[in-house]
């Protein structure tokens, strides 16, 4: 007999963000984004930083409404149906005040959408008919060096591995010609996985709002792998 908890692989549907689709997509993508930069930056960016995180990105919801309308921004939503919450697979949530991350309390406010948020949530109860499970967004024309760039690329823990990052990323910047990303140095899973798509280090460099180093990836021909995230 099979286990109750046991689901097969999520149906996903991929389209450009819009916010005439969805009252949600906005606010779904912002949850996506804070909870993806808190598990990246933490243990990478110093404590007192990490604090500060928020303000020092200009996170709120208001800057990245401002963002999505960018005329010059273009971006893509990787959206899941919701299935019912599984209690006995998730680990319970720490207590408000007690969370394992500095971060994670500063975030609590800053998104409409988050109710609640911990690092071990990968699937979570709403009344939307959809789950955004990933999103990606970058620049929408070539620029004079016929580059494009990936400005940001998440998925949501639970949903990796499953081809959802590399889907998205093909949206923004296209299965091969030049491209440029910048990442964190210290996230070698986030570098493996655009190495992997055809991405090199060419610069590195300190992020002196973070006071952290990060590198400049350039892809100038077709990936190598049709391995994704």
């Amino acid at each position: 007999m099979s286990s109750p908890h046991l689901h097969l692989e999520p149906s996903i549907t991929y389209r450009p963000i819009s916010l005439l689709h969805s009252s949600s997509d906005a606010s779904q993508c912002h949850s996506l984004l804070l909870e993806s930069l808190a598990q990246t930056y933490e243990g990478i960016v110093a404590a007192e930083i990490l604090r500060s995180l928020p303000q020092r990105l200009f996170l709120s919801f208001s800057n990245f409404l401002a963002h999505l309308s960018d005329p010059n921004t273009i971006s893509w939503v990787a959206t899941s149906p919701h299935v019912p919450h599984q209690p006995l697979l998730t680990p319970p949530l720490p207590e408000r005040g007690r969370s394992h991350s500095p971060l994670l309390e500063r975030v609590r406010s800053l998104s409409p959408s988050l109710v609640k948020l911990s690092l071990w949530r990968t699937r979570s109860p709403s009344l939307e008919p959809e789950e955004v499970v990933g999103y990606a967004t970058g620049t929408k024309e070539e620029d004079q060096n016929g580059e494009r760039t990936l400005s940001g690329l998440y998925v949501k823990e639970g949903f990796q591995g499953l081809r959802i990052g590399t889907s998205l990323m093909e949206e923004i910047v296209g299965k091969d010609g030049k491209a440029n990303l910048v990442c964190l140095e210290g996230n070698w899973k986030a570098r493996r996985f655009y190495e992997r798509a055809g991405f090199r280090v060419v610069e590195r460099r300190m992020d002196f709002t973070l006071e952290v180093w990060e590198v400049l990836m350039r892809r100038d021909r077709a990936s190598e792998s049709e391995e994704g995230s």
